[in-house]
C-alpha cells in the first residue's frame, strides 16, 4: 500500500495581468509549501473506488477521483485502485488542499500501476484538473506565470517562523476573480526578484509583494481586514492572504511572538505552525497497510 503527503501551498504576491480569451486570468505568483497536510493511501483494487473521512467530500466529483479517472483513460490502464483521503487543509481556503491531493493521486497511481507518463504528459493531465495542479507535481517553490501552470522552480528557505490562520469563511474561486480587477504590472520587477530582495527585510515585503484579490475580497468579507490587523498587532512582519482567500498567513520574528499570536486567534480560526527553513518532501511510503478512517464531521 503507497501513502504520501499532500502539503498545502501559500501564494507570496500574486498579481492578476489580464483576462485571457478564453475566460481565464493570466496571473504572476509564487507558490510555496507549508505543513498542513493531507494525507492520501492507495492499494490495488479490481476498479477505482474512493473514499474520504468527510462526507461531503466522499463523491466522484472529488478531484482525486477525478485524477484517477483522467489517468487511468489517458493510459488506457484496465486495473482499478482503493483510494483513500484523510482531510486536514481547509476546503475553499486559498491553500491549494484539492490541487495538492490531485497531484499527488496521480504520483501514486502511476507508482501503483507501473507506469512511467512523461512528464510534459502528466503536466497535461495535471492542467486539466486545475490551474494550480501542476505546481503540486514537483517539491520546491515556484514562480508561476499564464495560467499559473508555467513554472520555474527554485530553492527558497523562508528563515522565519509562518503562521496560517483560516476562517470559517469560504469563498469560491469565481466570485474571487469576478470581483477583482486585472492590474497592469509593467515596469515592475517579477516577484520572485522582488521576494529575493526583500526577504531579509521582511517588514518591507508587505509595500511590494501583493495580493491582488486581497483589496476587493476585504471590501466583501471585512472581518479579514479585522484579521490581518489583529495579526499584524500580535507582531506580525508580514500578513497577506493566500491565493483569493480565505486563508491569511504571517512570517514572524521567533516562535515566542508566533504563538503568542495563534493564541490571540485559535478559538475563531483553523491555525497552523510551519518552522523556519521549512522543506518538505514529497516522498512516496510503502507501509504495510490502509488504516480505518473514521468520518468526521464537516467543518
Amino acid at each position: 500500500m503507497l501513502f504520501q503527503r499532500a502539503f498545502a501551498k501559500i501564494n507570496l504576491g500574486l498579481r492578476v495581468l489580464r483576462r485571457r480569451p478564453d475566460g481565464y486570468h493570466e496571473i504572476e505568483t509564487i507558490f510555496t509549501r507549508v505543513n498542513i497536510t493531507d494525507e492520501i493511501f492507495v492499494t490495488p483494487a479490481e476498479k477505482l473506488e474512493f473514499e474520504c473521512d468527510r462526507r461531503d467530500l466522499s463523491s466522484e466529483t472529488n478531484l482525486v477521483y477525478r485524477a484517477a479517472v483522467l489517468l487511468q483513460e489517458s493510459l488506457g490502464v484496465a486495473r482499478g485502485a482503493r483510494i483513500v483521503l484523510r482531510k486536514n487543509i481547509p476546503v475553499g481556503s486559498g491553500l491549494g488542499g484539492g490541487s495538492a491531493d490531485a497531484a499527488a493521486a496521480l504520483r501514486l497511481l502511476c507508482r501503483l500501476w507501473g507506469e512511467n507518463p512523461t512528464e510534459e504528459h502528466l503536466g497535461d493531465l495535471a492542467l486539466r484538473l486545475g490551474s494550480d495542479v501542476p505546481f503540486f507535481l514537483r517539491p520546491g517553490s515556484a514562480h508561476a506565470t499564464s495560467r499559473g501552470e508555467r513554472l520555474t522552480y527554485f530553492r527558497l528557505e523562508i528563515p522565519y517562523p509562518i503562521m496560517v490562520v483560516s476562517p470559517d469563511l469560504h469563498i469560491p474561486t469565481g466570485e474571487a476573480y469576478g470581483a477583482v480587477a486585472p492590474h497592469d504590472h509593467a515596469g515592475s520587477d517579477d516577484l520572485k526578484t522582488l521576494l529575493i530582495q526583500h526577504l531579509g527585510l521582511p517588514e518591507l515585503l508587505g509595500n511590494v509583494m501583493k495580493n491582488d484579490f486581497e483589496q476587493p475580497i476585504f471590501r466583501r468579507h471585512p472581518v479579514l481586514h479585522d484579521l490581518r490587523t489583529e495579526i499584524e498587532s500580535a507582531g506580525a512582519l508580514y500578513c497577506a492572504m493566500s491565493g483569493s482567500g480565505s486563508s491569511l498567513f504571517a512570517l514572524f520574528q521567533d516562535e515566542a511572538h508566533t504563538r503568542g499570536a495563534m493564541e490571540r486567534v485559535k478559538d475563531r480560526c483553523a491555525v497552523f505552525y510551519t518552522p523556519p527553513g521549512f522543506r518538505p518532501g514529497l516522498e512516496i511510503l510503502d507501509i504495510p497497510g490502509i488504516p480505518g478512517i473514521k468520518e468526521r464531521p464537516v467543518d
